[in-house]
């Protein structure tokens, strides 16, 4: 277990990571140990505030067997059967990043223009009131027609 003021380092480190990563740094997550880690679908990230690691869990050994080799630039610190962790002490590159990304199941995180904002701000605001379609169906009118045709 780490010291508080190393873990707010950690913290500070794994955020240089994400921008790195071109991931949000809203993946970084505290563990039951009080760790931070960048968690992804099928994998995690932690470090030691000089070294950063990447715990993959690969289902089968031919999945454990492809990971390694496209992390091939990265040091094995522990190899499993199915799973392991690879560690480096840099920085990715655009390229690596793609490939770490993928590996552990993370999404790149989305780049929104001014007029993408507005967009999104200004959805709601002119929303139907009338019916479902542009053709103005009345559902309680349909509830009415059903009931008298059965009745025939």
């Amino acid at each position: 277990m780490r010291a508080q003021q190393d873990r707010s380092e950690d913290k500070k480190y794994l955020n240089k990571l994400c921008k790195a990563l071109d991931i949000s740094s809203k993946r970084m997550k505290v563990d039951e140990c009080g760790d931070w880690n960048i968690v992804g679908v099928r994998g995690k990230i932690n470090t030691d505030g000089n070294t950063w690691y990447v715990f993959v869990n690969s289902e089968t050994s031919r999945k454990w067997s492809f990971t390694k080799k496209m992390l091939d630039w990265m040091k094995i610190h522990i190899d499993g059967d199915s799973e392991g962790v690879l560690k480096l002490n840099r920085m990715p590159f655009r390229d690596e990043a793609r490939d770490i990304r993928k590996v552990i199941g993370l999404r790149p995180s989305t780049k929104l223009t001014e007029e993408g904002r507005a967009l999104l701000k200004n959805r709601f605001k002119n929303a139907y009131t009338e019916g479902v379609s542009a053709s103005r169906i009345d559902l309680n009118r349909l509830e009415v027609d059903k009931y008298q045709n059965a009745r025939k």
